[in-house]
């Protein structure tokens, strides 16, 4: 379990970072937070190089750090 909540801290903080707030929850929908296309080049971009991962896709269709950890989470499980 610790695993997944890592994961879900790590892309917690990504968000955080790329869209200066510290306030975000894992349920909110990021861009109605604000988050705009540079802010989803810079998220995606920092989850491809953390955990080998591509989903722009994930970004745009679901837009929650609880989503973008899901994502991660299957990629990882489907590489073992």
């Amino acid at each position: 379990m610790s695993g997944m909540t890592d994961i879900l801290d790590r892309v917690a903080a990504i968000c955080r970072d790329a869209m200066g707030v510290s306030d975000l929850r894992a349920d909110e929908d990021l861009v109605a937070r604000g988050a705009d296309s540079l802010v989803a080049v810079e998220v995606v971009s920092r989850l491809e190089l953390d955990y080998g991962v591509d989903i722009v896709d994930v970004f745009f269709s679901t837009p929650t750090i609880d989503a973008l950890a899901d994502a991660v989470r299957s990629h990882l499980a489907h590489q073992q």
